[in-house]
This record gives C-alpha cells, structure tokens and sequence, in this order.
C-alpha cells in the first residue's frame, strides 16, 4: 500500500487519491485530514514532515481519506465548520455552514447600519 510511514509520504498518498477521485482542494484537504487525526496545527506539521507516524494513525488518516472519496464533506469527517470565525461542532443532523452564508451576514450588516 504505502512505502514509507513518513508524514510527507502519507500525505502524498492522501493527497494523490484525493486528486484521482476529483476532489478539487486534494492537497490541502488530506493536511487538514492529517492534522485532524494527530490533533495538531499547521506549524508543527511544516516542522515534522519527515517524522514516521504510528500505524493507528496511518489507518485512521486512510480510512477518513476512504470516506471523503464517497464525497461525504470535510466538515463532517472532521466534526466541524468554521463559520464567522468560530467553530462549530457538526453531525449529519445539521446543515454546515457555507462561506455564502458569511456573504449574506455582511450584506445585510452594511443595509442595517446604513439606515
């Protein structure tokens, strides 16, 4: 399946089947993945990308990538949505805020404020 349990491989390899199944943001997507399951940020994973991660996480990182291919969304798989700056929990039993909805937000701020 994979060659090397490096960060930088298994990413690579998210990153890849992410991309050969359409997902548009695949790159960034399979970090955010990653991150998620070792609950890190973005910093470290810049510092650690040559690290080896432990088997349990090489399979939970996999099986997330398993289910994004089947297009379930992101914010699900992780359990959260940032919306306004702030972040809320998801499940299937709520609608995830799109970036749309901030647009709205603002426009009808500036209308409220201007009379």
């Amino acid at each position: 399946m994979h060659k090397s349990n490096s960060i930088q491989s298994i990413l690579s390899l998210g990153a890849r089947e992410l991309k050969k199944n359409g997902i548009s943001n695949y790159q960034k997507e399979s970090e955010w993945l990653l991150l998620h399951i070792l609950q890190k940020k973005s910093s470290w994973l810049i510092l650690n990308k040559n690290k080896n991660l432990k088997d349990i996480h090489i399979t939970n990182f996999l099986d997330l990538i398993d289910r994004r291919l089947d297009h379930i969304p992101i914010q699900l798989l992780m359990g959260k949505a940032t919306f306004y700056g702030r972040d809320f929990l998801i499940n299937p039993d709520v609608f995830i805020p799109r970036p749309e909805s901030e647009l709205i937000i603002d426009i009808l701020k500036k209308k409220v404020f201007l009379h």
